[in-house]
């Protein structure tokens, strides 16, 4: 079976369970968003995101390892003392996969290394793996992820990735954003809209539709905002 251990003070520290689900289909939704943009790539799972995470009973053998500070360990060998992992170094854990074939631009977009790492730890709990993390000694480009990280913070991975090829003849071309809104006569209904708005600029501002200059066209049914 499955087994690990682990200290209540660090349990204390991970997401309340009722809602680690809601989380994780969060992360999802933004962490497919990357890999449709093309800003991320993804050659294990049969790109499904959703895996990364588990699913049912299975992503609860993923809570415990969610937490930015989460230090992996094993049983060694005799004496059968407890011993830092992974005991296998990167090289060897991809060896005879499509992993060890990738370049270092490869390594960098793939979702299932150290970009898909920090997306989630920053989607969950809104922090990058603390600096003794064994990902930062463990994954392959980790100063370029340690420096971008430092730099835009929860956007690293967006900000710090080249611009997706099928954008790339198009960089002085608008992109256009289209939103239809039901905003309802009730002046609740019509406060939350505008708070969804809202919100939904906050994210292309931050997004590459962002970087290269948006037109967000809103028509809106049932109702009036006042911005």
């Amino acid at each position: 079976g499955n087994l690990w251990s682990a200290k209540c003070s660090f349990v204390r520290e991970l997401i309340d369970p009722s809602t680690f689900e809601q989380k994780i289909q969060e992360a999802i939704v933004e962490e497919s968003r990357l890999i449709d943009l093309q800003l991320l790539d993804f050659t294990f799972f049969d790109k499904k995101v959703s895996l990364t995470h588990g699913s049912h009973a299975v992503k609860w053998h993923q809570y415990l390892s969610s937490h930015p500070s989460f230090r992996p360990c094993e049983k060694d060998a005799p004496p059968g003392s407890w011993g830092s992992a992974p005991r296998i170094g990167y090289s060897e854990w991809v060896e005879g996969t499509q992993l060890s074939k990738l370049d270092v631009d490869s390594q960098r977009r793939e979702y299932s290394l150290l970009a898909g790492l920090l997306l989630r730890s920053f989607l969950l709990y809104e922090a990058p793996p603390e600096d003794f993390s064994w990902a930062w000694r463990w994954y392959p480009s980790a100063t370029f992820w340690q420096n971008a990280v430092n730099e835009h913070g929860s956007n690293a991975v967006e900000m710090s990735l080249p611009k997706p090829k099928r954008f790339a003849d198009h960089s002085s071309s608008d992109y256009a954003v289209f939103y239809h809104v039901y905003v309802g006569s009730d002046t609740s209904l019509a406060d939350a809209a505008l708070s969804i708005i809202e919100d939904q600029l906050s994210q292309i501002a931050h997004s590459y539709a962002g970087r290269i200059g948006a037109k967000v066209y809103i028509t809106t049914v049932g109702g009036t905002i006042h911005y």
